[in-house]
């Protein structure tokens, strides 16, 4: 029995409706079953990981139980915990995602494989977000349904509707363009429900933003683009602000070609924030919306930052962002240089 949720108070406990624990492993060996470990302390037997025999020898036996449990299928699991079979598992380190694709109901479910808060807060958050998007109603974009919720001390996950269908990589491109017109269009109701709002651009304490500027001077047309951001913030202008989906790329907007039918998915980036967050995945198509919000909102032109330099303004903060994570973790985020790069980049060519 799926269930819905309609309280999202984390220190709420819900039942799963799943009945088994178990994790169909296809590579290693002969399609095995390997254990949700992160949620019941037991992993797989054979262990892969020569270390954690280590372990047990060390700890004097302490743990065999817990490698040889599933092998045996012996019901350590307590049934409160979180019991799940699922065909396919992805592993993206702090946290996992689950396919189920043989049901009669297909679906996704995304959980943390640590009781770390951040992540945990961002699975929560991107919940809420999917939860707020099902209430949208529009003729050609759609978002999966939310089917439940949980989260404790340990685990926080979720369930959605697995949506079968492709992205836009392989289209061709004005069919691209007629899909991001939907697709914003679909936004600006999203915008609408939430609230636009007209805000000033964050300007980030001088300490922080000296790190951002030795940053910049590493590019060419780094000096370019350190000057450009303060002109725009001394014409102390509005940007638009409101409930952003974050992350409008190519591989989070699917398309049926069947039934011409449009699905928004992974609210995983969502927040509340400039829109332009939004408007930067397609600007041609964004420039009908941003005109569209305008025109409703009855703004004066001259008061708000134009289309590009909203771009240009939400970039330059996205990028004090990356700076700012990785001077607070200490450590080089491996696809740092690569976001602080190719957003660069996008500011050059506004």
């Amino acid at each position: 029995m799926i269930f819905t949720i309609t309280d999202f108070d984390v220190k709420k406990k819900y039942l799963n409706p799943s009945d088994n624990l178990f994790i169909k492993h296809l590579q290693w060996p002969f399609q095995a079953f390997q254990l949700f470990s992160k949620v019941t302390g037991i992993n797989a037997f054979p262990d892969k990981n020569i270390k954690n025999w280590f372990q047990v020898l060390k700890k004097k036996g302490r743990g065999f139980n817990k490698r040889i449990g599933l092998f045996l299928k012996i019901p350590f699991i307590n049934q409160v915990e979180l019991p799940i079979y699922a065909d396919v598992y992805f592993n993206k380190d702090y946290f996992g995602i689950l396919l189920y694709l043989n049901h009669t109901k297909p679906k996704v479910v995304k959980f943390s494989q640590s009781n770390d808060v951040e992540v945990c807060d961002k699975l929560v958050q991107e919940a809420n977000a999917l939860k707020f998007a099902n209430k949208i109603h529009h003729k050609n974009v759609s978002t999966p349904s939310l089917l439940s919720f949980f989260s404790n001390d340990t685990i926080t996950y979720f369930e959605q509707d697995l949506i079968f269908a492709n992205d836009l990589h392989a289209l061709p491109k004005a069919t691209q363009t007629a899909i991001y017109y939907e697709v914003f269009d679909f936004m600006y109701l999203v915008y609408q429900h939430a609230g636009i709002n007209l805000i000033s651009p964050k300007v980030e304490d001088k300490k922080n933003m000296q790190y951002v500027e030795d940053l910049l001077m590493n590019f060419d047309e780094g000096s370019f683009i350190i000057s450009k951001y303060k002109k725009l913030i001394k014409d102390n202008k509005f940007m638009f602000s409101g409930k952003t989906h974050g992350d409008l790329i190519f591989n989070n907007i699917l398309f049926n070609k069947k039934n011409n039918k449009i699905w928004l998915i992974d609210w995983g980036e969502s927040s509340n924030d400039y829109l332009a967050k939004d408007f930067i995945s397609h600007i041609e198509c964004a420039k009908v919306l941003f005109q569209k919000i305008i025109d409703d909102l009855k703004i004066d032109k001259n008061s708000i930052y134009e289309i590009e330099d909203q771009i240009f303004l939400s970039c330059y903060d996205k990028i004090v962002k990356l700076v700012d994570n990785h001077l607070i973790r200490d450590k080089v985020d491996s696809h740092f240089k690569s976001k602080i790069q190719t957003t660069f980049q996008l500011m050059k060519s506004l």
